[in-house]
């Protein structure tokens, strides 16, 4: 079978979400002896499938049209040229909207990993505020014309200025071209179940099925472990990069708030930036930055995990590793987190709910090492990446044949 895998935007060597799913995928394909083509961004390391890339005059992430006649014409030409028997399409920041019009004559999948085909914003979300759908009026009057200009949003947060708001109609045209694209394709391969259903409330119509990310994580999960339940202090951690999205505030109201419990602590592993001094303030013990190859080791230490984004989180990685480690799981009712952590395996809660709060709040008040325990005995792996690939080889199969 020959696949063209289309992952614009970055380098596809680059430590991300989208290119790391795409490298895995390219290489697991080829080595099953698939001819394998991704076309990306300019990349110094070399593959062992066939790497294309293509000058485009589209800025990546841009509010602005998604235009460039001649790189298309690349595209189609090499379509064309290479005849392939099925058509991935991944993320196409740097490709002109009008791709329905040379993709259409063939057969061609779409991995939904986040909102880039509704939202030029990508995360729905903005001023404080989660977007549950595409809605017209609403998504006109978020993105301003002056967005257009390169290093806007640089010039704002630098000098706190508050430039007019001038409001355009890309969303609405970025919708029109992106959702001929997505009710066609043969199949629209959602990461998590809230991402499908906000694509289907966004009137994206086409035939869907959802396909959980497999991780790496999974391969080394074992059923029996073990747990010394001795009452002794729980400690909770957050991992990653400290952002606003990722619920860093409400992480730190929540440990702030707790601070004088007895039975808990809170950590935290990763990049802080400017939430530094706020760890501090909330007696959060920051171990600062970790390497993935250490996580196995670093989750010993502790008995439960947050996961508290803000967004609507498409499918994150974060949530299966600390499942496939044995740790139950504080997470937001929010994207793809509950499709993997209940009130069995760990808590989840409303974010934006002062009630569901307040029980959060009572929950942690009230957690003990046997709770954490009992919480431990009903978490079940997540998929590997070769239990993932199955499922896709299954849908290529059925689009091909």
């Amino acid at each position: 079978m020959k696949v063209l895998h289309i992952c614009t935007g970055w380098p596809l060597s680059l430590q991300g979400g989208i290119t790391n799913y795409v490298r895995t995928i390219a290489e697991m394909q080829y080595k099953n002896g698939m001819d394998v083509h991704v076309l990306g961004r300019e990349d110094e390391k070399k593959y062992e499938f066939n790497y294309i890339t293509y000058d485009s005059k589209i800025r990546p992430f841009t509010c602005s049209k998604l235009k460039d006649k001649h790189a298309l014409k690349f595209i189609e030409e090499y379509l064309e040229k290479e005849k392939f028997d099925i058509i991935h399409i991944h993320a196409l920041e740097y490709v002109d909207w009008d791709i329905y019009s040379v993709v259409k004559k063939y057969k061609y999948v779409v991995s939904l990993h986040d909102y880039c085909f509704i939202c030029p914003r990508v995360y729905m979300y903005t001023n404080g505020q989660v977007c549950k759908k595409y809605d017209e009026k609403k998504c006109k009057n978020c993105v301003s014309f002056l967005e257009r200009i390169p290093g806007y949003r640089k010039l704002n947060k630098i000098f706190n200025i508050r430039f007019p708001h001038i409001p355009q109609n890309i969303t609405k045209i970025r919708y029109q071209k992106f959702s001929d694209l997505l009710n066609h394709a043969d199949y629209l391969l959602p990461v998590s179940n809230r991402v499908d259903q906000i694509y289907k409330e966004s009137g994206i119509l086409g035939k869907s099925k959802v396909l959980h990310i497999g991780n790496v994580s999974a391969e080394k999960y074992v059923e029996k472990f073990d747990y010394n339940v001795d009452g002794h202090k729980i400690k909770i951690v957050f991992l990653g990069r400290l952002t606003e999205y990722k619920g860093a505030d409400l992480f730190i109201k929540i440990a702030m708030d707790l601070r004088n419990l007895e039975n808990i602590e809170f950590h935290f592993y990763g990049y802080a930036g400017e939430y530094d001094n706020k760890l501090k303030k909330a007696n959060v013990i920051n171990h600062g930055k970790y390497k993935q190859s250490e996580l196995t080791n670093i989750l010993k230490q502790f008995d439960m995990g947050m996961v508290l984004s803000i967004w609507e989180d498409n499918g994150p990685q974060v949530v299966m590793e600390l499942l496939n480690n044995h740790i139950p799981v504080i997470g937001t009712k929010m994207g793809g987190i509950s499709d993997f952590v209940t009130n069995k395996n760990g808590y989840i809660f409303d974010p934006y709910s002062d009630n569901e709060i307040d029980k959060l709040y009572k929950f942690l008040e009230n957690l003990s090492t046997e709770k954490v325990y009992e919480l431990k005995k009903n978490i079940k792996r997540t998929i590997t990446p070769e239990e993932h690939y199955e499922q896709l080889m299954q849908v290529y199969n059925e689009v091909c044949n």
